[in-house]
């Protein structure tokens, strides 16, 4: 039974986040994102954002780099899953 302390209990959550990658150094890419699911079970759907290249592989600065390019509508870009998750790229029917 839901109650006022789950408001959010029947919202579903798009994480995007950009994937990090082990390199000699450590790793490279968004220390700070990553796959939520595990954590918070259902309502999470994860999305790995392999695009926006070289920009989301930069140690430390990749998870401000989100939404620094709004019109880059690549294939894995950030904005692509953006408008996919909204649906903004639906047509309304009459």
């Amino acid at each position: 039974m839901l109650n006022n302390w789950s408001p959010f209990a029947v919202v579903r959550w798009t994480n995007l986040y950009f994937p990090y990658i082990p390199s000699f150094c450590g790793f490279l890419g968004d220390w700070f994102g990553g796959p939520l699911g595990r954590l918070f079970i259902s309502g999470v759907h994860d999305v790995p954002v392999r695009g926006n290249k070289p920009w989301r592989l930069v140690p430390g600065w990749a998870h401000s780099f989100y939404f620094n390019f709004p019109k880059t509508r690549c294939d894995d870009s950030v904005t692509r899953h953006l408008a996919d998750a909204l649906d903004l790229t639906a047509t309304l029917s009459d």
